[in-house]
């Protein structure tokens, strides 16, 4: 069966895999060590407008599982 890896826009390595007539079935697992300590804090983060975002960040606002950006932030009454 063709593979090939390949790296995505945030550095994670994918594997493309080309199913020939008649179907795949695939498993996977995994194990999630956390880190011994929490994520540091950064009590002096501000919130910045998107209009005031570099370019470079905008690949990281379109919706996805985690953020839904595409919800409106405001309801009308």
């Amino acid at each position: 069966m063709p593979q090939y890896d390949w790296v995505g826009s945030f550095g994670n390595t994918c594997t493309r895999v080309t199913d020939s007539v008649g179907g795949i079935t695939g498993s996977y697992g995994f194990v999630i060590e956390p880190p011994v300590l929490p994520d540091p804090v950064a009590p002096i983060a501000r919130q910045t407008a998107p209009a005031d975002l570099p370019d470079d960040a905008l690949i990281f606002l379109p919706g996805n599982r985690y953020g839904k950006s595409n919800r409106p932030t405001t309801t009308v009454s």
